[in-house]
């Protein structure tokens, strides 16, 4: 059995939306006393799309002929930015939300195992994303939601045969 933890700790240093108040003048980034910027985050908020809590885990059962597989993978709620800057069709200030939280936390858990039928031959099923959470990755592209996949396993040439 293994297991991971990761934490991230960080901090915006410099913010590009600061810089440009310096150059356009000022550009609103309160909200209710919530610092919002609609292109990067304000200094010392966390990143966009940087989740400060992840984690992962695996484990695997094997007997003679037999194996399974288990394995999880979590973030928790990340910053991130609606990208409506300035105003909107109306002139009022379309930097409604504040940045925290933005994207939603997920959990993905994978089920597999496989079956020796020979030396030469197995058999194996894995069910990706029990829990059907669709998670939308920084490059915009959603996750399957549970998904089957079951095949042969064939090996032949050196050390096909145990």
């Amino acid at each position: 059995m293994r297991g991971g933890y990761t934490y991230l700790d960080a901090v915006v240093q410099r913010s590009f939306t600061n810089d440009d108040a310096a150059l356009l003048g000022p550009i609103p980034t309160f909200s209710d006393g919530t610092p919002i910027g609609p292109y990067s985050p304000l200094k010392g908020a966390r990143p966009f799309r940087r989740p400060p809590h992840t984690g992962f885990f695996t484990a695997t059962w094997s007997r003679q002929r037999f194996t399974a597989q288990f394995a999880s993978a979590f973030a928790s709620r990340s910053d991130d930015s609606t990208y409506l800057a300035g105003s909107d069709s109306n002139g009022g200030n379309s930097l409604l939300l504040p940045n925290r939280n933005l994207d939603y936390g997920w959990a993905r858990l994978d089920l597999g195992g496989s079956y020796h039928l020979l030396s030469w031959l197995s058999i194996y099923g894995q069910a990706n994303n029990l829990l059907s959470q669709q998670h939308i990755a920084p490059i915009g592209y959603p996750s399957l939601p549970m998904n089957f996949r079951t095949g042969l396993r064939l090996q032949w040439g050196p050390g096909a045969a145990k």
